[in-house]
This record gives structure tokens, sequence and C-alpha cells, in this order.
């Protein structure tokens, strides 16, 4: 149960410093600095493709995975 709660609470961490991430990179944008704020949409971009592959959000991840397991299990 224990590592439950600790879960839910790096989530909502996570969640929070993806919003105040996004915030910070709005804030770039209007002060005009383009070069930070197109690296830092980069990795902000990277790591939402990531976490959504993982999590099989993102299309055709789920295909991926089942191709991979079919060959695993067939051998084929």
């Amino acid at each position: 149960m224990d590592i439950y709660i600790i879960l839910l609470l790096f989530m909502i961490g996570f969640f929070v410093g993806l919003i105040i991430w996004i915030v910070r990179v709005y804030r770039l944008y209007k002060k005009g600095k383009r070069k930070s704020f197109a690296i830092q949409v980069a990795i902000l971009a990277v790591i939402v493709i990531i976490v959504t592959w993982e999590l099989q959000i993102f299309p055709l991840s789920k295909n991926f995975y089942i191709q991979d397991r079919t060959t695993e299990l067939t051998g084929q």
C-alpha cells in the first residue's frame, strides 16, 4: 500500500513539474529568446514522446509491442 502512495506522489510531482516547465517555456517565447525556446521545446517533445510511447498512448506503440511479443512467442 505504501508503494502506491509513493507512486501517486511521484506522479503528482512529475505533472506539477511538467506544468511549471511549460510555463517557463512560454515565458521564454514571450521574452523573445528563440534559441533557448527551441532547445527547451525539443527536450520537452522528446520526453513527452518517450513517456507516451512507454504508456502505449502514442499511436502504433502498442502495435510494435504486440509484434515483438508475437515474435518472441512464436519464434517467427
